[in-house]
């Protein structure tokens, strides 16, 4: 990883409370929708539902007007629910492998939601923790809630790696940075840090994916503007969540940042970096394809 910086790039602000839908540029409504009709075709979800869901969309003057036209069309598609399961089984299928190099002794996953991820991964000790109750338990795997979302309700030291899939943007930036500094604080001397992360490089874009079908989709997002990238992750985290989840709870403050933005702010946070992989836009079999990256670092 680079030196540190001093000012740290983040993303726009969240366009849930930021312009409608319509008013969108074209180039990032014309990949969202590609992309969506693409990882839907290929994991058996009905992409021909897709055209008026979306068209819904585009058009709405709010994103709670956008969220409330999408979910109801979105009920009365015929969605296979086992094509469904099979799509997030295979994205945690894919996290677990990325993750397991790095990953050894005990083990915390921050902001699992339940324990899909740590059922894949082989550790001495597997520890989940949430703001919420696990949606399910699963043998030799430990559900902690915790009472705030920025500290870890952990003793000093206690884990040899800390995993973060795909939730450090769903936290306010202050949030943010105080949990960071609690994972460190959790962390064994050389302990690591592993975030799976929706995210790209500002100077070189997001990276070349292991999948033949998403390369490119992934070269249509580097040719998009700084801010329009930005957008695009915005989408993912509101049509994943908001739509396919259905969700109110989960926050969205969308606090995105591009992998010299992290390089920053986990070494202010103490942490010495490891490695950045820059994964290009990456279905993992799911509904959605993200544009990834996995970073991993030491607690120094």
């Amino acid at each position: 990883m680079s030196e540190h910086r001093a000012v740290l790039s983040s993303a726009p602000t969240s366009i849930l409370a930021g312009m409608s839908p319509r008013a969108w540029s074209a180039p990032v409504r014309e990949l969202a929708t590609t992309t969506v009709m693409t990882c839907w075709s290929q994991t058996g979800l009905p992409s021909e539902h897709l055209g008026p869901i979306l068209e819904c969309v585009w058009r709405a003057t709010s994103w709670s007007e956008a969220t409330g036209s999408a979910r109801q069309l979105l009920q009365q598609a015929p969605i296979p629910r086992d094509a469904y399961r099979m799509a997030r089984s295979r994205k945690f299928d894919t996290f677990a492998r990325l993750v397991q190099p790095h990953v050894t002794g005990a083990v915390l996953d921050v902001g699992a939601g339940g324990p899909d991820l740590l059922e894949r991964v082989s550790a001495d000790v597997r520890v989940a923790t949430d703001i919420f109750v696990a949606d399910r338990e699963a043998p030799g795997i430990r559900h902690v809630v915790q009472a705030v979302p920025h500290a870890l309700p952990f003793d000093d030291a206690a884990f040899d790696a800390v995993l973060m899939t795909g939730m450090a943007h769903h936290l306010e930036a202050h949030d943010r940075q105080r949990l960071l500094h609690d994972v460190h604080r959790c962390l064994r001397p050389g302990g690591r840090v592993v975030l799976i992360e929706e995210t790209f490089s500002d100077a070189t874009g997001c990276g070349v994916p292991a999948e033949p079908s998403m390369r490119e989709l992934s070269t249509g997002f580097d040719d998009l503007s700084r801010d329009d990238r930005f957008a695009f992750l915005q989408f993912t985290d509101w049509w994943g969540n908001r739509v396919m989840k259905g969700s109110d709870d989960i926050p969205l403050p969308m606090t995105f940042l591009d992998t010299e933005g992290w390089d920053a702010l986990l070494a202010d946070a103490g942490f010495q970096g490891i490695r950045i992989e820059r994964l290009g836009l990456m279905s993992g079999g799911g509904h959605l394809a993200t544009p990834r990256a996995l970073i991993v670092a030491a607690r120094s």
